[in-house]
């Protein structure tokens, strides 16, 4: 069987608008609500140039099956948050 593999990280606060889509044959490594995503490695400079971080909000796993391949695409939620030091390290000053 075939497995294709989709990930879509949403803009903050947004259920439809998408920041990035990514298409792989392997699996991705496991994302939970509370986990930080980097704009700057998604390209988005916007929330860079805010001194904005994405924090994962919630994840929802979508699983289908068409024409004999498994379908699978993971959607990613965010919020965006100040990019602080002590978010960066968890040492509070």
């Amino acid at each position: 069987m075939i497995e294709d593999y989709t990930l879509e990280i949403y803009s903050p606060g947004s259920m439809d608008t998408t920041l990035t889509s990514v298409e792989s044959a392997t699996p991705f490594m496991s994302i939970h609500a509370g986990d930080f995503i980097s704009p700057r490695a998604l390209g988005v400079s916007k929330y860079v140039e805010q001194g904005h971080t994405l924090r994962v909000t919630a994840v929802h796993h979508l699983i289908s099956q068409v024409a004999g391949r498994t379908l699978r695409k993971l959607c990613v939620y965010t919020e965006a948050v100040p990019l602080t030091h002590e978010l960066l390290t968890g040492v509070t000053s």
